[in-house]
C-alpha cells in the first residue's frame, strides 16, 4: 500500500528533516540548534532550496575520484596508521640526523600515497559487492511480486541503494521525512465514501521543497450507522491501496509509483480513519433549509497535535 505525508510544513536546515511538526531530530541533541523553518509561510532562497533539493544518483566520473580521494577523511586515517606501521617496522639502527628524518619522513609520505591507492581500491570492491548484493535482492524480490502480481516496494529501494552506494556523490544532504506518529489507542472509524475523490500525490519526493507530499480536498464518508461525516484531512498520512486506483493522470516514472502531482481517481473504495480530532460543524443543507437552529454535524480534522491516517481501501477488510 503507497504512503506519503499529509501537510509536511515544518523543515530544519540543522538536521534536514521535514515533518508534520517542530519537533525535528536535532532537538533531542543538546549540542545542535534547531532552524525550523514554516514551508508554508517562509521565502526561501536559491540556497535553502538546493539544501533541501531532491539529489539523483548518477554515474561516477573521472572528477569525481579525484575529489574522493581527496576528501575521504577515513580512508585517510586508515591509510597512515598503514604507513605508519610500516614506518615503525623499519631498522632504526642508523643514527637520528637530519638527514635521516628527512629520508624516514620521505619515505612516510610516498608509502602513505601508496596505501592510499590501495584503501581505496579495497573500498571500491567493497563497493562494487555491496552493490551487486543488493542488486540481487532487488532482483529476486521483483520476481517474487511479479509471481504474487503486486508492486513491491524493496524491489525499487534495493535497486535505489545498488546505485549510491557506486556514487561517490551520495545523496546525504537530501532533507528526510519524519513521518507523523499516529496515536496507537486512537479510535478507528470506518466508512465508504460518498463522492468522488482526485488525491494529488508526489511519491518520491523526499527532499522537495512541497507542504505536503500529498494535498487531500476536503470529503465526506458514510459510516455504518448512516451517519454522514466530513474529512479534514489537514495533517497525517494516506495510504492507497492499489486496487482502488482507476486511473492516475500521469505515468509511472522511475521507481515512483506515480509522478510527481499526479491525481488519483479512485473507485467508491472504503475510508479508515484513525487519529485526528473531532470538531463540530454547521451543516450548509440545514442553512439552506432555514432552520433557525442550523443541526450539527460531526467533523474529523488532522492537525499538528493530532494527525489524521486517511486509509483508502478497494474493499472492506
Amino acid at each position: 500500500m503507497a504512503r506519503f505525508v499529509l501537510g509536511a510544513r515544518y523543515a530544519c536546515t540543522t538536521c534536514l528533516t521535514r515533518g508534520v511538526d517542530r519537533a525535528c531530530r536535532c532537538s533531542k541533541n543538546k549540542k545542535a540548534t534547531p532552524q525550523i523553518l514554516d514551508l508554508a509561510a517562509e521565502l526561501l532562497d536559491d540556497t535553502t532550496r538546493e539544501l533541501f533539493a531532491t539529489r539523483e544518483p548518477r554515474p561516477v566520473q573521472r572528477r569525481d575520484i579525484a575529489a574522493h580521494l581527496l576528501r575521504s577523511k577515513v580512508e585517510w586515517a586508515v591509510s597512515g596508521l598503514l604507513a605508519l606501521a610500516s614506518l615503525l617496522v623499519m631498522d632504526f639502527s642508523v643514527p637520528a640526523t637530519a638527514g635521516t628524518v628527512v629520508a624516514a619522513l620521505a619515505f612516510f609520505a610516498s608509502v602513505l600515497v601508496g596505501t592510499r591507492l590501495f584503501v581505496f581500491v579495497l573500498a571500491l570492491l567493497v563497493r562494487v559487492a555491496l552493490a551487486i548484493v543488493f542488486a540481487l535482492l532487488g532482483l529476486a524480490s521483483t520476481l517474487v511480486s511479479g509471481l504474487a502480481k503486486r508492486r513491491d516496494t524493496l524491489g525499487a529501494r534495493c535497486f535505489t541503494l545498488a546505485t549510491r552506494v557506486l556514487s561517490f556523490m551520495s545523496p546525504d544532504k537530501t532533507c528526510q521525512v519524519r513521518w507523523p506518529k499516529v496515536g496507537a489507542g486512537a479510535t478507528e472509524v470506518a466508512g465508504h465514501l460518498t463522492g468522488p475523490l482526485r488525491p494529488r500525490v508526489a511519491e518520491g519526493v523526499r527532499g522537495a521543497l512541497h507542504v505536503a507530499d500529498a494535498e487531500l480536498e476536503t470529503f465526506e464518508i458514510t459510516l455504518a450507522s448512516g451517519e454522514r461525516i466530513s474529512v479534514v484531512a489537514g495533517a497525517g498520512l494516506l495510504r492507497v491501496e492499489e486496487d482502488a486506483i482507476l486511473g492516475s493522470t500521469a505515468m509511472p516514472r522511475g521507481d515512483r509509483l506515480f509522478a510527481e502531482g499526479a491525481r488519483l481517481d479512485l473507485a467508491s473504495v472504503v475510508v479508515t480513519l484513525r487519529g485526528g480530532a473531532w470538531r463540530a460543524s454547521t451543516s450548509p443543507a440545514g442553512e439552506a433549509a432555514g432552520f433557525r437552529s442550523a443541526p450539527r454535524a460531526r467533523e474529523l480534522v488532522g492537525t499538528e497535535d493530532a494527525p489524521l491516517e486517511v486509509a483508502l481501501l478497494a474493499r472492506a477488510r
